[in-house]
Formats: C-alpha cells, sequence, structure tokens
C-alpha cells in the first residue's frame, strides 16, 4: 500500500508494466513471423480509412449518450465540444493503466468551462455506468455466443463466467446505489472503516448536490436512461463491424458471430489487464490465441488487433491536440473573465 501511495513509485510501477506490454508485443510479432504480418498488414491499405470512420461512429454515439444527461443540466453544452472531450478523455484512458480512472476525470476537468463541476462530475459518473451496464449486456451475449460455438479450454470456460460476474455485480452495484446517493454511500463506507472520523459541510453539501444530479435523472428521465444505454450498446457493436472489416480488408473473414466473440474478448482482457497501458502486447496475443481456437491463422488474429493498435494512435494523437487546444481554449476563458472583473464589467 505504501508503494502505491509514493507517486515516484506508481510512475515506475507504470513504466514497468508498459516495457512490459512492450516485451511482450516484441515476443508475439517474432512468435507470428514479422514478414506475414507485415504482408497481412500491407492489403489493407488506403481501406484503413473506413477503420477509422467506424470508430469515429462510435465516438459519435457515446456523445450523443452523454449529451442526454447534459442536456438536463443547468447551461447546455454543445455537442461539438462534448464530442472533443469525449475524444480526449478515451484518448488519456488509452495511454494511462487507470483506464477511464485517469480519463474520466481528464473529461471532469475540461467540462469545467462550460458547466460548475458538481454537474460535470455527476454527468460523467452517470455516463461511465450506463457505459458498464451495456458492457455487460454487450458481454452476456459474448459469452453466451462462446460457448454455444466454441469448445474452450478449462481456463476460459471458468474465466469468462468470472468476468461477466464481476461485471455485472459491478454495474448493478453501481446503478441500484446511484438511485439512494452513491457518493454519500462512499462517504459513509469510509467512515464506517474508519479511513475518515468525519467530512466538512462543504464536502457533504457538494456530495450531496451531485448524487441529488444522478439520482434525478434515473427516475425522472426513464426515456434518456434508455435512449443513452442503446447508444452505449450502438458504440460497442462498433467494435464488432470494426473487426468484421479489418478480417475482410485482410481476405480472411470472419462471420458477425466470431467478430461478436473478438470484441468481447477485448473487454475482457482490458479489465484483466488494465494496469497495462492500452493493453499492448496483451490483446495482441489474446486475438492470435482465439484464432488459433478458431483453428484459423494466428497471424491473423494479431494483425487484425495490430491494426486496432494503428486506430487507436491515430485518435490518441487526435485527442491530444484537442487537449491542448482546449486547454488553451480555456486559459484564454479565465484571462477575459480576470480582465472583466478587474474592469469593473459583469
Amino acid at each position: 500500500m505504501k508503494v502505491l501511495q509514493n507517486p515516484g513509485a506508481r510512475r515506475r510501477l507504470r513504466q514497468f508494466f508498459f516495457l512490459l506490454g512492450l516485451l511482450l508485443f516484441a515476443l508475439l510479432i517474432y512468435r507470428l513471423n514479422p514478414r506475414d504480418l507485415w504482408q497481412h498488414l500491407q492489403t489493407i491499405g488506403y481501406k484503413f480509412i473506413f477503420i477509422l470512420l467506424v470508430s469515429f461512429l462510435c465516438y459519435l454515439f457515446y456523445s450523443w449518450a452523454w449529451e442526454i444527461f447534459l442536456k438536463g443540466l443547468s447551461k447546455r453544452v454543445r455537442y461539438g465540444d462534448i464530442l472533443k472531450i469525449k475524444i480526449v478523455g478515451e484518448a488519456v484512458n488509452f495511454i494511462t493503466p487507470l483506464s477511464w480512472g485517469g480519463g474520466d476525470p481528464v473529461r471532469i476537468l475540461l467540462l469545467k468551462d462550460h458547466i460548475p463541476v458538481n454537474e460535470g462530475t455527476a454527468s460523467v459518473v452517470v455516463d461511465r455506468t450506463l457505459n458498464n451496464l451495456a458492457v455487460a449486456l454487450f458481454m452476456l451475449i459474448g459469452v453466451f455466443f462462446t460457448f454455444l460455438n466454441f469448445t474452450l479450454p478449462p481456463s476460459l470456460e471458468i474465466g469468462l463466467p468470472l468476468g461477466l460476474a464481476v461485471i455485472l455485480l459491478g454495474s448493478a452495484f453501481l446503478y441500484v446505489r446511484a438511485h439512494e446517493g452513491l457518493f454519500q454511500f462512499f462517504l459513509d463506507l469510509a467512515v464506517k472503516l474508519r479511513l475518515k472520523k468525519s467530512f466538512s459541510e462543504a464536502t457533504l453539501k457538494n456530495v450531496a448536490e451531485i448524487d441529488g444530479h444522478i439520482s434525478r435523472f434515473y427516475k425522472m428521465n426513464k426515456a434518456g436512461f434508455v435512449a443513452a444505454f442503446g447508444l452505449h450498446f450502438l458504440g460497442r457493436l462498433c467494435a464488432v463491424a470494426e473487426i468484421y472489416l479489418a478480417a475482410w480488408f485482410l481476405g480472411q473473414a470472419l462471420t458477425w458471430t466470431e467478430s461478436y466473440l473478438l470484441a468481447s474478448m477485448t473487454v475482457l482482457v482490458n479489465m484483466i489487464f488494465v494496469f497495462v497501458p492500452g493493453g499492448i502486447g496483451v490483446l495482441e496475443g489474446a486475438f492470435a490465441g482465439i484464432f488459433a481456437v478458431m483453428h484459423r491463422d494466428p497471424a491473423v488474429g494479431g494483425a487484425i488487433q495490430i491494426v486496432r493498435r494503428l486506430r487507436m494512435v491515430f485518435w490518441i494523437v487526435v485527442g491530444l491536440i484537442l487537449m491542448a487546444m482546449l486547454k488553451k481554449q480555456g486559459m484564454n476563458s479565465d484571462g477575459e473573465k480576470a480582465n472583466q472583473n478587474i474592469s469593473g464589467h459583469p
């Protein structure tokens, strides 16, 4: 625990897992034959743009889902800004071992230029909960398809249901607790566990406000909840289409069921190996292994994930550029407000 509380130690730990992922990635490339992988990747060429278009459609769905909650707050946030902030948040998720624990705080931080922090926090919590619920349904269908169509090794026969159970229980807990006060529950838990004796009135007030926004959405906007949930699920299906297209472009067409299986396995692997930034090396190995189980060329499986990795790199670059632009806009906005205050203008 002391190691995790030390910023320097945490940084070294992240670097270790990143380097370990790179080592796994290099080892996998070597075992699958770099020449074969390169030949597979060359066959895609300009068609890579279609992979990017599918992933952009995914961002559109996720941003639309997030906007449904944001519409009910004190100020309107433009869809274009929501989309930019979503892309930035996902870019941070890709490059940190904290996954959404790194990107979601960034989303809250960038939203503060548009709406109060408490409202932004509530919106991100609801958005993440809806995403988790969609993932749970997505995985439930994926596990069903897996057991129906494939003979799995004993490790997967046990691991898949366990991983699904963790996702289902975690998502259900967050959803149920959100109706009664999610953050208040964690404050009460901290006191009971004697992690903290008490909280200030300001903290309790902020927590009550955040919980109020979350609870009202679930209780008063059921149509919005269903619509946002559906959009998150459509976003997950975009990953299926991405894998299907990548395999087709590589000349090794998959069925939609097989593509769905690979997409659902990606979620599970990311959850288990969350400490490896972007799942580098791990996901490539998982795809190659699943292709072997399906009696297909493992090199094609690895190539599909490398294509998805290139797509990820593209959006990371876009996200980092957008983050720099949004930060600059925020600083300019703060400067304008300060000048207005100094000059006596409202």
